[in-house]
């Protein structure tokens, strides 16, 4: 019944202000709640328990079905600005290989772009600027 999207209220005790720390604070107390601790906890679980994989692949797929398990999703949460908190993209990265991996909340197809093709390329060639629109 106290459970809400909303950003909760600064509650005062004996002079000390307790503010929510981020946002999610509002779902408390339900299973599975987006609050940033309980996020953190949950993915920290998650990683440690989901059984190592053999190839890179495989393991990409681990870490972002891992990381699904703590997005944030467009409406559960308001922020103290007003605005609903959403994961607007996840990413992680390969050492071995160089490969960076992402997925954006609008599409979560897993693709990825080399870093090591990027060894000894000039910085304009790095940066290219989104397209303007109109």
């Amino acid at each position: 019944m106290t459970a809400t999207s909303d950003f909760p209220q600064t509650a005062t005790w004996r002079g000390a202000e307790l503010k929510p720390y981020g946002a999610g604070a509002g779902m408390r107390g339900i299973p599975g709640d987006c609050y940033s601790l309980s996020r953190f906890v949950k993915a920290a679980y998650l990683n440690a328990n989901y059984p190592q994989k053999e190839s890179e692949t495989e393991n990409v797929v681990r870490m972002f079905r891992s990381l699904e398990g703590v997005v944030m999703i467009e409406g559960a949460s308001r922020m103290g600005d007003g605005k609903f908190e959403k994961t607007i993209y996840t990413g992680c990265f390969s050492a071995r290989t160089g490969n960076y991996y992402y997925a954006m909340y609008g599409n979560p197809s897993i693709r990825y772009v080399s870093l090591m093709d990027a060894e000894g390329a000039s910085p304009d060639r790095l940066v290219v600027p989104e397209p303007r629109r109109s």
